[in-house]
């Protein structure tokens, strides 16, 4: 369903409006520039230091890319779907992604996949968790309800030790005191800007969000399809703005009520909010050259891969 802006009140009537971060420390504001040299004297500070976080994320973190390297075409006579939270997750039925996963095929999850009832059956097979408040101890956290949910998210990690864990190299020193499960990674330093590199042990040539990070790693293991569900993509469909001037979201899971989020106190402008989600878009571009990916939900505003039905998984 497509909303109509002559509807706004109706949609907003009786939703709990909530402020995004508002549990972190986060303070500064996201803001972008079109100005050519803000743009450029921008690039050169993100090559210079994403060039120096590299080298210590390799230094720091050697054992765990020797061990992602090592799984280089491990999968490649395996399928892998990767599930995001998106409603469209819906389509897909409990046995055909417990068949999918009987036939040998692989389950890519994303952070919290503990918290999802509908499939909570399902162990995953690899976990990606980019999630920064995950790595928190809990003095960095405000809000001790986010404190008990990264318990428990550990707590289900450590009960299903056969998971492989995904995390981003400057998470694995907290990691490794946590978690016994194995663990891949990837380098987070960010040279977005140049789109050229997409395998994880170069500095991502994309933006970092979990979906995009995990379709990395897929590639890197090199299954023979990978299936993409969940990764709606409809910022742009549920984007309002009210008489405050707040930036507001129409929050719409598929496994949570839906509810409004407050973006106001992290984008500086719609302007800023829209140039951010057009860079995950970028980067599904930027990853998009191989033809063995496919997108799950026809209705998806992700343009960049073939899209398939969901009961083609298991053919």
């Amino acid at each position: 369903m497509i909303f109509n802006y002559l509807y706004q009140e109706k949609l907003f009537k009786n939703k709990r409006v909530i402020d995004y971060f508002k549990d972190s420390n986060e303070t500064k504001k996201i803001k972008f520039s079109l100005n050519i040299p803000i743009l450029f004297l921008s690039n050169i500070k993100k090559f210079f230091l994403g060039t120096f976080k590299y080298f210590f994320e390799l230094i720091l973190g050697f054992n765990f890319f020797l061990e992602t390297f090592k799984k280089r075409n491990s999968e490649k006579k395996n399928k892998c779907i990767i599930l995001d939270d998106g409603c469209s997750l819906n389509k897909l039925r409990k046995k055909n992604m417990k068949k999918f996963q009987d036939d040998g095929n692989k389950i890519f999850a994303i952070n919290y996949w503990n918290e999802n009832k509908k499939y909570n059956k399902i162990i995953p097979n690899y976990l990606i968790l980019s999630d920064p408040k995950i790595f928190k101890s809990k003095v960095d956290l405000k809000n001790l309800n986010l404190y008990k949910r990264k318990n428990n998210l550990l707590r289900y990690i450590n009960t299903n030790p056969g998971i492989i864990l995904i995390i981003p190299s400057n998470f694995l020193k907290y990691a490794k005191k946590k978690i016994k499960n194995t663990i891949l990674t990837f380098s987070d330093s960010e040279l977005d800007f140049m789109n050229i590199f997409t395998n994880p042990f170069f500095p991502r040539g994309y933006f970092s969000v979990p979906v995009v990070n995990a379709l990395s790693v897929a590639k890197w293991l090199n299954f023979k399809k990978i299936f993409l569900l969940g990764i709606d993509n409809t910022f742009f469909r549920y984007l309002f703005s009210d008489k405050k001037n707040r930036i507001l979201y129409l929050n719409i899971k598929y496994y949570k009520k839906t509810s409004l989020i407050n973006y106001s106190n992290y984008f500086e402008s719609t302007f800023d909010y829209f140039i951010y989600h057009i860079k995950i878009f970028r980067s599904f571009e930027t990853l998009s050259k191989s033809k063995n990916i496919f997108n799950l939900d026809e209705y998806s505003l992700t343009s960049f891969f073939k899209k398939k039905k969901v009961s083609e998984i298991n053919k």
